[in-house]
Order: C-alpha cells, then sequence, then structure tokens
C-alpha cells in the first residue's frame, strides 16, 4: 500500500512548511528515488543541553501529528541525553515505537566515545527520510547533524528553543 504522506511531504517542501531548511532540489530528488511503500523513517534529534521537557514535548506532539497516523511512520533518535532523552521517554508514555541508535556500548575512552558519537550521528541521518532537530543552536554535535541530513536530501526541520530575547 502507498503511504500518502511521502506526497505530503513533496507538497509541504513547495509550500514551505515544516521543511523550509531544507535543501529543496535533493530533498525533492531524494523523495522520488525511495520507495514509497514503507513508513517513513523520522530522526529526532536534539542539544544534550536541553533539559526542559516542555518546548521538546510541544514540538515533538506538533511534529508527529503532521505525520496523521503512527502506521505511516517510525521514530529514531540516538542514546544521549537532553532532548533524545526526552523524546525517548515521551514515545514510551504515549505507546509510540522508538528504535534507539547507538554506537557507545562499550567504548570508554573519549576518543572512543567521540567517534561513537559520530558514527550514531552519520547513522541517523542514513537511517532517515526526515529528520527534525531541536537545538539551542550551539551545540556543535546536532549542528553538524543539521548540516549533514540537509546536505544528502533529508526533509530537515529546525526547531530552536531556549533562546533567550533581548
Amino acid at each position: 500500500m502507498k503511504n500518502p504522506i511521502f506526497e505530503k511531504l513533496a507538497d509541504s517542501i513547495a509550500e514551505g512548511n515544516w521543511f523550509q531548511q531544507s535543501l529543496a532540489v535533493l530533498a525533492l530528488e531524494r523523495l522520488s528515488e525511495i520507495e514509497h511503500d514503507r513508513p517513513i523513517n523520522i530522526a529526532i534529534v536534539g542539544d544534550r543541553t536541553i533539559k526542559d521537557v516542555r518546548p521538546v514535548m510541544t514540538h515533538l506532539v506538533s511534529f508527529l501529528k503532521y505525520f496523521e497516523d503512527p502506521e505511516y511512520y517510525q521514530v529514531f533518535t540516538g542514546d544521549r541525553d537532553g532532548v533524545e532523552s526526552i523524546v525517548r521517554k515521551a514515545c514510551e508514555v504515549n505507546k509510540i515505537s522508538v528504535k534507539t541508535v547507538s554506537q557507545i556500548d562499550g567504548k570508554y575512552t573519549e576518543v572512543d566515545r567521540k567517534d561513537a558519537e559520530k558514527e550514531t550521528n552519520d547513522q541517523l541521518v542514513e537511517l532517515c527520510d526526515v529528520m527534525l532537530v531541536i537545538t539551542g543552536g550551539s551545540d556543535k554535535s546536532t549542528v553538524s547533524m543539521y548540516n549533514k541530513a540537509r546536505s544528502a536530501g533529508r526533509l530537515v526541520s529546525k526547531r530552536i528553543v531556549g533562546a533567550k530575547k533581548k
């Protein structure tokens, strides 16, 4: 059965809705190349320093409503603290299936952990069709993943939380 959300995603690029941070030409090209008879793979990532559950939940719930029905998508996230921890707990509470991607197990030195985090980030970008990035804007790992996802033709939506108004 064809997943109707794929067409909705293509339309949203033209309309500038959720995915205005995507590189439109790359995203449309990638959408045309993938099978539309499967769930959409959504990676939800963000800063490890964000601990406030409320804005993360607001963005998460609103974003997932866009996809209409859990049968149309699967959620992936990393194993870091902050946003990804909140996403894992929120999905568990709301009975949304979430797959945690991690390369950290058994890596104890700082160099090994950084390499493992980079591998996890790369795997999340590779797995996803769509990425929701929840950030304060200064986490280098999150910024890197955001840029990599855009360059890889993924549909990307970035939400800024915790920024102070002047």
